[in-house]
């Protein structure tokens, strides 16, 4: 490889390794310190779309719209699952730890259903899409029964 290809290559590769390098992290799960700041808007993302699939998923006309929605929950629950739950403050040690586990799995266990959404939506699965989106509300109400503060 020549000199004039090799400089660029090594610029993305020293980019690349930049953006993987983790910043501040809490012991507990890697997550994020600011992460509790970011939670209460990747929630309220989550319910926005959930609310607005719940009125287009089935339609055929509504395709475009419901894997644009689809795409928001996506990024919402990726957010959640590296996220420390408000809850999770008040806790410390092993206790933290189980908390953050139990959460981050959760949700990835919900983004696995939001990836099986887009899937059926897709391929003109609308029945099985309406009761996806309804097995995502039930992971909604199951994270804020053990993951909210109460109050």
């Amino acid at each position: 490889m020549s000199s004039r290809l090799l400089a660029p290559a090594l610029i993305v590769v020293a980019a690349l390794a930049l953006a993987l390098v983790p910043g501040p992290r809490s012991a507990a799960m890697g997550a994020p310190h600011d992460a509790g700041k970011d939670i209460d808007r990747a929630m309220k993302t989550i319910e926005e779309s959930l609310e607005k699939l719940t009125e287009i998923v089935g339609e055929k006309d509504k395709v475009k719209e419901s894997l644009e929605e689809v795409l928001k929950l996506e990024k919402a629950f990726m957010d959640c699952k590296i996220a420390e739950p408000h809850k999770a403050e008040k806790l410390e040690g092993k206790d933290k730890e189980k908390l953050l586990r139990e959460y981050r799995e959760m949700n990835i266990e919900a983004l696995k259903v939001v990836l099986d959404l887009e899937i059926a939506v897709i391929n003109g699965k609308l029945p099985k899409a309406k009761k996806l989106v309804n097995t995502i509300k039930a992971y909604e109400g199951k994270g804020h029964g053990k993951f909210r503060e109460k109050g």
